[in-house]
């Protein structure tokens, strides 16, 4: 008590009101991590209505296709004689197409289904590395898919020497550093948009492209299109906006993503066209 009311008169803090003090601050910290506890459980809650809508959404685009009548016909059959199934139904469409076909056409046939399912492979795998195992990094994903790029044409054309080397005019080197730019800055945009968008609707949004083009075409000088094109190109921006409204999981940051990813797409395009049409 004499060491309490010295330091009362010295106007220094007793050990009681150290302790209200104390007390308020833990009220205080307790009324902040309540907050903090409510709103993550409002996230939490949020998040799953999310992947519930996603669910049902998912699962009526299934039952519409008849996606389950597929999955229950290959259990009844059984993995292993399905895919020899498949393997015989496809060796006898290439028989007949060997037959039928003429060698140019089946290369044609070869290359179109080749790319037919390379790119949506691609896109589907993409879209699977960044959204679902949660690597959220699309400037990596766009280099590794330009590396093994790299990679296979350098062992086609050095290696295996499958092309031969074109030995004509040369391109300047500025050329090269604009249409890399250009590309580089193409591809790394065109992968954010997986992060906030389904792959359905990026694919939707692609069909502006053509828009783009025939604006850059006509502001950079390269080709002044025909009014025949514009009214094309209008009516396929109009139709293609119709179908995308509506859109479940818009969202607003990946939309800009996707505009930006097309004109920079579009700008690398009329680039090389207008870089290299004289070479």
């Amino acid at each position: 008590p004499k060491k309490q009311k010295r330091r009362k008169k010295k106007g220094k803090p007793t050990n009681v009101s150290l302790a209200v003090a104390a007390a308020t601050e833990f009220k205080q910290w307790n009324r902040e991590m309540q907050k903090y506890t409510k709103q993550m459980n409002d996230i939490e809650a949020y998040l799953a209505v999310k992947a519930k809508q996603k669910h049902v959404r998912e699962s009526a685009s299934a039952s519409k296709m008849r996606l389950h009548k597929y999955a229950d016909l290959v259990a009844k059959v059984g993995p292993i004689r399905s895919m020899l199934l498949a393997s015989l139904a496809v060796l006898a469409l290439c028989a007949c197409a060997l037959r039928f076909l003429s060698r140019s056409s089946l290369l044609t046939l070869f290359y179109t289904a080749l790319y037919l399912t390379a790119s949506p492979a691609a896109i589907l795998i993409n879209k699977v590395i960044m959204k679902d195992f949660g690597f959220h990094y699309p400037i990596i994903v766009s280099a590794l898919g330009m590396g093994t790029t790299s990679v296979a044409s350098f062992l086609c054309v050095r290696v295996f020497k499958t092309h031969p080397i074109d030995q004509s005019k040369p391109v300047p080197v500025s050329n090269l550093v604009v249409l890399g730019a250009t590309t580089a800055l193409a591809l790394c945009l065109g992968q954010y948009p997986y992060l906030y968008l389904t792959v359905a609707f990026i694919q939707m949004l692609k069909a502006f492209l053509p828009t783009y083009m025939v604006i850059f075409l006509a502001l950079l000088g390269v080709e002044q299109p025909s009014r025949r094109i514009v009214l094309i190109t209008v009516g396929l921006s109009a139709f293609t906006a119709l179908a995308s409204a509506g859109e479940v999981n818009f969202n607003l940051v990946g939309v800009s993503f996707m505009v930006a990813a097309s004109t920079a797409d579009a700008v690398r395009l009329v680039v090389a066209q207008k870089l290299l049409k004289n070479l």
